[in-house]
This record gives structure tokens, C-alpha cells and sequence, in this order.
């Protein structure tokens, strides 16, 4: 078997280089990333739809839920169903919180629900 070359370790490490940029890049363009500004709450039920934006703190009841906002994020504080699953999530910057039994979806991030194609109940 051949030994590594001086062209061999160069082309390696350019290649780890590359991507390792592309993976940043990637990440940063992805769809519903979170900007400043632009960050909303997207409360789905069936038949209702709310939005909240999450630059003010706020606290509200929705359905058998609690949602608190606070300095971006968002949490179920209480709910009435069985394993409270949503509630244990805990703070959410970015993503979906689900309460299965009731229906619900919380979309948390910048583009809301227009960030995901499709959320089944």
C-alpha cells in the first residue's frame, strides 16, 4: 500500500475545509430560521388558528392550555391532558410543541406555519 503524500494530506484537509463551510452554510439558510423581528407563535387547532408575535412577554389561556411567552420562547405551563407531554417539552425557541390528545400544534419560529409543509394530527 502506498504512504501518505504531502498532495494527499493537502487534498484531505481542503475537502474537510469545504465541508465544513457547506455544513455552516446550510444551517444558516435553512427554511422557518428564526430572525430577529420576525419570530411568531402559531397556535393550530381544528377549525382555529392564532399567531402571537414572541417579542412581548405574555401569558394567555387557549383551549384546556396555559402558554406562556417570555423573552422569545414559549412553554406550555399547564394542560389538561392525561401525560402532559407538552408541558414537559419545557422552553421552545425554535420548533413544534404537540399535544396529541387535544389536537394541538404550537409552531414556534420565524416563518411559523408557513415553516412546515405538513403537521397530521
Amino acid at each position: 500500500m502506498k504512504s501518505k503524500t504531502k498532495n494527499d494530506v493537502i487534498f484531505f484537509a481542503c475537502l474537510i475545509i469545504i465541508l465544513f463551510f457547506s455544513a455552516l452554510l446550510g444551517f444558516e439558510s435553512r427554511p422557518g430560521k428564526s430572525t430577529p423581528g420576525s419570530a411568531y407563535l402559531v397556535i393550530q387547532r381544528p377549525g382555529e388558528s392564532k399567531r402571537f408575535s414572541l417579542n412581548e412577554n405574555h401569558r394567555f389561556s387557549i383551549g384546556t392550555h396555559t402558554v406562556e411567552i417570555r423573552e422569545g420562547a414559549v412553554r406550555v405551563s399547564e394542560a389538561r391532558c392525561p401525560l402532559k407531554i407538552c408541558e414537559k417539552q419545557g422552553w421552545v425557541k425554535e420548533g413544534v410543541i404537540i399535544c396529541a390528545p387535544f389536537k394541538t400544534a404550537f409552531i414556534v419560529g420565524a416563518g411559523g406555519a408557513e415553516a412546515y409543509d405538513v403537521i397530521s394530527y
